[in-house]
């Protein structure tokens, strides 16, 4: 009935919410178990910032591009940007 906007405005962060919880809930309880291989969840920066030069080295090349686009002033009129 509200053709799929209920899932984009609402719902959606919830769920997107509730499989976070999830999956934050199921990785404290792998390692209060201690299974094998837990190193390879590879999540260290889910809790915790990541300094810059982390952040450079991996999206070094992502942070350029969005510099030099930052530098172009946006030409489009109020109504075209809502669209």
């Amino acid at each position: 009935m509200t053709l799929g906007l209920s899932a984009v405005f609402y719902s959606n962060a919830y769920r997107t919410a509730a499989f976070c919880e999830y999956y934050t809930y199921l990785r404290n309880k792998a390692k209060e178990k201690g299974i094998p291989n837990l190193e390879l969840l590879n999540d260290k920066y889910l809790f915790e910032k990541a300094d810059e030069q982390a952040i450079q080295s991996a999206y070094g090349d992502v942070l350029q591009i969005i510099e030099a686009a930052s530098q172009f002033k946006d030409r489009r009129t109020k109504l075209s940007r809502f669209f």
